[in-house]
């Protein structure tokens, strides 16, 4: 955030012990049964599964080496539709491009 400084108060932070937990609860928070999510693959497995968990439908959206790992935006905007509910992205990616 260059040279911005943002005062947060103790009920605007979540310590976690680590990335799945919150993964997790933002799922939770935002995703019912029925719903569907798109999801980067090959990704973290966690989003898969808590999809499965929510009774949701998980989308995967093929992250594509002839790309450097990026998505195919063309690809993304034909996965989205009315059930649609969450898009996950993330960056860097996991995994990271292969040098």
């Amino acid at each position: 955030m260059s040279g911005t400084r943002r005062n947060a108060t103790p009920d605007e932070v979540v310590v976690v012990p680590g990335g799945k937990p919150i993964i997790f609860f933002t799922i939770l928070a935002l995703v019912e049964e029925g719903d569907e999510v798109i999801y980067p693959n090959p990704g973290f497995p966690i989003y898969e599964s808590m999809i499965h968990f929510l009774g949701a439908k998980a989308v995967p959206i093929q992250l594509r080496e002839d790309l450097d790992f990026r998505l195919d935006v063309d690809e993304l905007g034909g996965l989205i539709n009315d059930r649609t509910k969450l898009i996950i992205l993330n960056s860097p990616q996991n995994p990271p491009a292969v040098c």
